[in-house]
Order: structure tokens, then sequence, then C-alpha cells
């Protein structure tokens, strides 16, 4: 049985780093940019109170995460709204998607979120899911690569 909780970015920086060597793989559009956390903004918002990362264990070990920043938004500053900025679950361990997301959007909820946005990729596109749990797309986000030089 797989197990969800929140954790500390300062507690699972090094158990996640192969993970997220996996989720770039799977759907990283630009690979010639290459993946390199700067993990002393994730500690900083962890002091700062405004960042979430909640995890599935199988056995103990580490198989997914979600990581969600949580703050007013700009546009209504009296409504606290979470971004998640990575969600994965390792390949070989998925069908338990819908099973987390609800555990994330749960935990949120008690923290005072009032609502989750979701950015999807085209790589890996969850839209679906999301769909059946109750999401709605509301923007489309378009991205250009830029070469220097």
């Amino acid at each position: 049985m797989v197990d969800f909780k929140r954790e500390l970015c300062s507690e699972i920086i090094q158990e996640i780093t192969p993970l997220l060597s996996l989720h770039y793989e799977e759907i990283s559009k630009h690979k010639d940019i290459p993946l390199a956390p700067d993990f002393d903004v994730y500690l900083q918002a962890e002091q700062a109170g405004i960042i979430r990362i909640y995890t599935a264990r199988l056995e103990g070990k580490l198989i997914g995460y979600g990581v969600f920043y949580l703050r007013p938004h700009p546009h209504y500053r009296n409504s606290v709204q979470a971004n998640a900025t990575l969600l994965f679950i390792d390949p070989s361990h998925r069908g338990f998607g819908m099973s987390f997301i609800r555990f994330c959007d749960e935990a949120l909820a008690e923290d005072g979120c009032d609502a989750v946005t979701h950015t999807v990729t085209t790589q890996l596109d969850y839209s679906a899911l999301l769909k059946r749990m109750g999401y709605e797309p509301v923007e489309l986000i378009f991205q250009k690569r830029l070469y220097h030089g």
C-alpha cells in the first residue's frame, strides 16, 4: 500500500534527486537546458512557509511527489491559492495518481487554500484525470524557446 504524507524539503533533498532526473527525462521539452534544481530556493520557501511537499512512499521508498507553492494570489490578496510546480510518480509505480492528487487537495484545503492550479505538460498530459476530479481548464500556456548568441 502506498502511503502519502507531507514532508519537509530539507529532509528529502537527497532522496528526491533521482526521481527529479526521471521526471526531467520524461517531460522536459528542451533537453538542451540541463536539469539544475536550486534547492536553496526551495529551502527559503520552506522557511517562509509558502511551499508544501507531499510524498508517496511504498514500503518507505519515495516513489512520487507533489510540490506546491501556497500564497495569496496577487490579483485576489484575500484568497490563498496553490500552484503545483512539480507532480510526479515513478512510471514503474503509477496507478494511484487520483488518490495522490486528492490527498494533496485535502491537505491544501486544510491549510486554507481556496484553489489549486496544475500546469500540465504536453509531454505527459494528465488533464483527463484532473477533469474527472472536478478541475476545469482556465488558461493555456504557450512557450517559445529563445536561443542566445
